[in-house]
């Protein structure tokens, strides 16, 4: 089989954020027998890149497609009109679903990974609202070639699992935390960090 050129689009991770995320970029370069050039950008897709010279695209979960912040409505239609094969990962897919529905409409994306649960795809991305975009499930995540690579340990005997404390019985009672409306939740803000001393 011809290697193919692919691309995929992402937005790397800053030392803060979990190591997974890095992890699952890379996996696409270290796993595919194609040809994957990353590029990892904030906003509009760099002019230098030529998407026409690649076969597909790949648009990574790190890249929120309907926020112009993530990708900006130029970058959004240079993608659209790309002719080869559009792929979208979508996370965090209980945020701003309809835009990101309408968005991966309008790019006309043909291959959807989802962490929907498979007997619920339908419901949130319906073949009526995305005509011809195949719909795959995945699991959030990644695991990375090292991690897989441990040994499993053996079980403990029946009679120390008695003695462990239950997952959910065990936790002290406490009253939910009251959750916030989306509009009043901060999103990247610097909080100035005090030393205690106890």
């Amino acid at each position: 089989m011809e290697k193919l050129n692919i691309l995929l689009l992402c937005h790397r991770p800053v030392a803060r954020n979990a190591q997974t995320i890095d992890d699952h970029i890379w996996s696409f370069r270290t796993f595919s027998r194609h040809h994957v050039v990353v590029v990892s950008f904030f906003g509009d897709l760099p002019s230098e890149i030529d998407i026409d010279r690649f076969d597909a695209v790949v648009l990574h979960y790190t890249v929120a497609a309907a926020r112009d912040e993530n990708l900006t409505p130029a970058a959004r239609e240079r993608i659209a009109r790309f002719r080869g094969l559009k792929v979208q990962f979508i996370q965090d897919e209980y945020r701003f679903v309809n835009a990101t529905l309408e968005t991966t409409r309008r790019l006309g994306i043909d291959v959807l990974f989802t962490c929907v649960p498979e007997g619920e795809i339908e419901k949130v991305y319906s073949s009526a609202a995305l005509p011809g975009t195949r719909k795959v499930p995945v699991l959030t995540g990644y695991v990375p070639e090292q991690l897989a690579r441990l040994a499993v340990h053996q079980p403990r005997a029946v009679q120390d699992l008695r003695r462990l404390p239950h997952p959910v019985a065990d936790l002290p009672l406490r009253v939910p935390a009251q959750r916030e409306a989306e509009g009043h939740v901060l999103e990247h803000r610097h909080v100035r960090i005090e030393r205690v001393v106890l």
